[in-house]
């Protein structure tokens, strides 16, 4: 179960955004669509993170199985490269960090997203068809909905995969849109909560726009 008392509102200004306030608001702007407002949502997700949206397809061998065939590919929202630092100087995985929009009520699991298996995979994607998924460096951050769970079963597959599995949460602040920074998941089979992510946004407020 999620620890909904870290999402208590305080004195800051700062509440959070749940898919129900963001159908009120592409409501207050004359769409009704949940689609099109899950769309106006990703894009400004997007221009918050000052990233493009992705066009490039990752195949997935275990989404191909799951869904006989009717689905092999995934198309994160965007991607990015991951930087790495160590003794032996600097490399670069090529668009091995998966960044993924997500408004949605209740739990995320593997067979979640815009079609079937498609949080599954995502991960199974970064995992095996990246540069830094070989290297067990692949990265998925999570932009989400206040209202939104991830699910222990998909932090235990990410974690098995070795995929990084990050989660990020929306907020409002005088009518722009922030997230928290992103905390990293980690799998506990002993632990029954699972803590939202905290702290004060670290970018500037972008406007959802529709």
């Amino acid at each position: 179960m999620a620890d909904y008392g870290l999402y208590a509102n305080d004195n800051s200004g700062v509440t959070p955004f749940s898919t129900t306030d963001l159908f009120a608001l592409a409501a207050s702007h004359g769409i009704i669509d949940k689609k099109e407002a899950g769309n106006a949502f990703e894009r400004a997700t997007l221009n918050y993170l000052n990233l493009p949206s992705n066009k490039e397809l990752f195949e997935s061998s275990e989404r191909k199985a799951k869904t006989n065939g009717k689905y092999r590919n995934v198309q994160p929202d965007a991607v990015s490269d991951i930087r790495v630092i160590s003794l032996f100087g600097e490399a670069i995985n090529k668009d091995s960090h998966f960044h993924e929009v997500k408004a949605v009520t209740g739990w995320l699991n593997l067979n979640s997203g815009s079609s079937p298996f498609q949080m599954l995979g995502l991960i199974d994607a970064a995992a095996n068809s990246t540069e830094g998924g070989i290297h067990g460096r692949a990265i998925i951050t999570l932009y989400t909905t206040s209202n939104t769970l991830i699910s222990p079963e998909l932090i235990k597959y990410a974690n098995d995969k070795k995929v990084t599995l990050k989660w990020s949460v929306s907020y409002m602040n005088n009518g722009l849109l922030y997230f928290t920074p992103p905390t990293t998941l980690s799998y506990s089979a002993q632990r029954a909560t699972i803590k939202f992510p905290i702290g004060l946004p670290q970018l500037q407020g972008v406007e959802i726009k529709f």
